[in-house]
């Protein structure tokens, strides 16, 4: 037993980006045979794979995913980071904590090269490390102030198998991101405006009003974008 977080398992972290949580979730299936009285008198697992978890800090002035001149990140959803296919990318800000990045993958042989890729076209600025809310999936806040949001980019994780019934491949598709900001305002009701021009839609039930009689009036807005596999 050791104290602390003792592996970067995606192999993220460096300087200003710390590996502050880990997770590691082993998966398996069961198949059960049985006798003419329904009870089972045999098992087996089959199946088997494990979900890795890290979660990372992200210092001031500190990119934990930096653009190129094209506006191109070099982590994609699908692609292999230190052996393991990357499921998903989730990033969270609020106006008292550091960016805050979980990434979530697991054991994949093949090369990123044979593998279905996504990009994830990130708000300018979002990755960049440090304190302070951003919004996420939004133009503009037209009333109220952003005091927390959260973007995740996901990928759906098909897996094929081999006579035996355990993994011998493994693919991505159905590439997207979802965001959530809530908006609070000292003197009117919250509201926003999507960025729909750089593909945002508002979700399904966004937009929810918050009022008690102890704190100021808030607002939780939900966007999303699908994104597209790479060529």
């Amino acid at each position: 037993m050791a104290f602390g977080v003792t592996t970067d398992t995606f192999g993220l972290a460096s300087g200003n980006i710390r590996c502050v949580g880990a997770g590691k979730a082993p998966e398996a299936n069961s198949a059960q045979g049985e006798d003419s009285n329904g009870d089972v008198i045999c098992e087996k697992n089959y199946g088997a794979d494990t979900v890795f978890t890290r979660e990372y800090l992200v210092g001031a002035d500190t990119a934990f995913d930096a653009a190129d001149t094209l506006g191109n990140y070099a982590i994609k959803l699908g692609s292999v980071q230190s052996g393991k296919q990357i499921h998903s990318i989730a990033a969270a800000r609020d106006n008292k904590g550091e960016l805050r990045v979980t990434v979530t993958g697991s054991p994949q042989g093949d090369t990123a090269a044979n593998l279905p890729t996504y990009s994830i076209p990130w708000p300018t600025g979002y990755l960049t490390g440090g304190y302070g809310a951003k919004m996420a999936g939004l133009s503009a806040v037209t009333a109220g102030r952003v005091i927390s949001s959260s973007i995740t980019a996901s990928v759906q994780v098909p897996k094929g198998e081999d006579s035996q019934g355990d993994i011998a491949t493994k693919s991505s598709h159905g590439g997207r991101m979802e965001a959530t900001n809530e908006v609070q305002s000292c003197d009117t009701t919250p509201d926003v405006t999507y960025d729909t021009a750089n593909g945002w839609a508002a979700a399904a039930g966004s937009g929810a009003i918050n009022q008690d009689n102890t704190s100021y009036e808030s607002g939780t807005f939900s966007a999303f974008k699908n994104l597209t596999r790479d060529t």
